[in-house]
């Protein structure tokens, strides 16, 4: 169980970096949500070989944490990239800072936004891969949904 757990972190990990990624280069990130929860299928089901309802909510509930933690990480990033031009700060006090940006409304919305349009490309991703993988009848073994 924990190395299925594993593989799927793995997965996720892909596309988190790739979260990240955009948001460091300035293009709007969320729709990476859709490779977050692909990562996570197919890291799974490298050593599973097959998907079945417990694994769909495990790889649901870790790539939900998973764009929470991207999210999280691009504003420690920023904090960090921002707080630089002023003051001689650590990367580690950039992200202990965090709490104190999200007090701030207009950045607690922008986050959520992120993060709801995150979601929502990851539900379009679950149902394209759920519609893929039924249709392959060697996967589709283990898939009752």
């Amino acid at each position: 169980m924990k190395i299925k757990v594993l593989t799927g972190f793995i997965g996720t990990f892909v596309g988190v970096i790739l979260w990240i990624a955009m948001s460091q280069l300035g293009i709007f990130p969320s729709w990476c949500g859709f490779i977050v929860v692909w990562g996570c299928f197919i890291g799974y089901e490298l050593i599973h070989s097959g998907l079945n309802k417990q694994g769909v909510m495990i790889c649901m509930m870790m790539s939900i944490v998973m764009i929470i933690i991207a999210e999280m990480i691009c504003l420690g990033l920023e904090i960090y990239s921002y707080a630089n031009n002023y003051y001689e700060v650590s990367l580690l006090s950039s992200f202990l800072m965090i709490p104190l940006f999200i007090a701030n409304t207009s950045i607690m919305i922008t986050i959520i936004l992120d993060i709801i349009i995150g979601l929502i490309f990851e539900v379009i991703g679950y149902i394209a891969y759920i519609k893929i993988v039924k249709k392959l009848p060697i996967i589709n073994k283990n898939l009752d949904i």
